[in-house]
């Protein structure tokens, strides 16, 4: 069994007004980013997870899903190479909505 450590590496500065008028939708304005709050937030999250890894997790998940290769069809054929990089352990991938739910039936997720 590997003991993996993930988060989603959230933007740590959006007021929580808006976080809650937006019921945790992070689609808000940019008026709400600040780079230097943003440089201290990936500093903060590569700290954590040089933490994660001396507590002895076995493997670090980052996670990007915005935008992801699987959206293209074209890009699918990627996925066999992937698994075989140092480091890879697999891919993680939710399957709710509407666009990937058929992956489930039609082999894809195969």
């Amino acid at each position: 069994m590997i003991i993996g450590y993930f988060t989603e590496r959230p933007y740590r500065w959006l007021p929580e007004d808006e976080v809650l008028r937006n019921e945790g939708f992070f689609a808000v304005s940019n008026k709400y980013f600040d780079r230097e709050k943003a440089a201290d937030d990936y500093n903060y999250w590569i700290d954590e997870y040089c933490e994660a890894e001396e507590l002895g997790f076995d493997a670090l998940m980052l996670n990007e899903h915005h935008g992801n290769p699987l959206q293209d069809p074209a890009s699918r054929a990627l996925i066999d190479s992937w698994t075989t990089q140092p480091g890879m352990l697999g891919l993680r991938l939710t399957l709710h909505e509407k666009y990937y739910r058929p992956w489930l039936t039609d082999g894809t997720a195969d």
